[in-house]
């Protein structure tokens, strides 16, 4: 076999492993670059926009987002706050729904 081939054969396994790279990004968790990016700027977003409440203790709040439905999880000290984080993250473009695993931090 001539080198020509052999180049030849080197350009396609070179091509095959990127593009099997690009689609190994969506492979284990089934989101895309971009949605991922999305997700990440929602997630910020929400955060930055808890710390702008000054009624929101959110310190004990955790954000995710999986393609736009937004998973609020932690502690807050009253039904109140679990309803200003939900209303706050609803806002949000690009979020579709929210869903609040909140818990009510009991009175001592």
């Amino acid at each position: 076999m001539g080198s020509g081939i052999w180049h030849r054969i080197r350009t396609y396994a070179f091509a095959v492993l990127i593009l099997a790279g690009t689609l190994g990004c969506t492979g284990l968790t089934g989101r895309s670059a971009g949605t991922h990016i999305d997700d990440s700027i929602i997630e910020s977003e929400i955060s930055i926009d808890f710390l702008r409440e000054k009624n929101l203790k959110s310190g004990g709040i955790n954000v995710k987002s999986i393609n736009g439905v937004v998973t609020l999880s932690g502690v807050v000290e009253n039904e109140d706050q679990e309803i200003i984080a939900k209303h706050i993250a609803g806002k949000v473009k690009g979020v579709k729904s929210v869903m609040s695993n909140l818990q009510v931090q009991k009175a001592d």
